[in-house]
This record gives C-alpha cells, structure tokens and sequence, in this order.
C-alpha cells in the first residue's frame, strides 16, 4: 500500500471513530530532519517515533499503538477520545507534500500509459 494511498484511508477514516472495542490505526515511515534517521507515524493516536533502523521502527511504533490501545481499552476511566487523535500540526504540510508528490507521480505514471503512442507519417509518392 503507498504513502498515498495509507493518508487518504486516514483522511477518509476521519470521519469513523475508534472504539475500545476496535480500532484502526494507519503508520507511515518518513524521513526525519537528521540526517540517515526516519520518523514512524501513528495518525489516529498522534503517536511519532524516530530512529535509524526501518525495520525496528516500524516493530517499535507497532507495538506502541497495540500497546495503547490495551491500555486506553481496559481502563473505564479513559475516553475512546485517546483513540482519536491527530498528530502534531508539524507534520500535516509535510504530509500535504507527500499526498502531492505521491498523487503526482501516480497520474503522470497514467499518463504515461494513456498518450505514448507511435504513428508514422509519410507523404504520398
């Protein structure tokens, strides 16, 4: 699944709610400000990670949001609230650059397909 394709299920999904019952939560893996890091992304819970290893990243920002989810599920005195948060507003332009870039991409890669074609003309002897 693209970058693309992982926001806009977000920006669609924020409309539906989180439960305590179930919940979906959408990641991305971006580059970070410091050179060879990444920055692992929770939307719904606002939850942001950074480290050097994808991989690990990835496993580490996972288990956070399972983890969260546990927590904010079993206790009554928690709000299903906490399952629905946005992350900070410092990454929504960046976000905003990817969803362009990534869209971009997308249709000049259908346009490609749709308007290479080969004719060949010549005059009538």
């Amino acid at each position: 699944m693209s970058l693309l394709t992982v926001i806009s299920l977000w920006y669609i999904k924020r409309t539906m709610r989180n439960t305590k019952e179930q919940a979906i939560f959408h990641f991305a893996i971006i580059p970070a400000k410091k050179k060879g890091f990444y920055a692992a992304l929770c939307f719904e819970l606002g939850l942001v990670m950074e480290g050097d290893d994808i991989f690990k990243l990835k496993t580490r920002i996972e288990k956070a949001a399972r983890d969260y989810f546990l927590v904010v599920a079993e206790d009554d005195e928690l709000g299903e609230d906490l399952l629905n948060q946005s992350l900070p507003k410092k990454y929504e332009p960046l976000l905003e650059k990817i969803k362009i870039e990534e869209l971009r991409r997308e249709w000049e890669d259908k346009i490609n397909k749709i308007f290479m074609w080969q004719r060949i003309v010549a005059q009538k002897a």
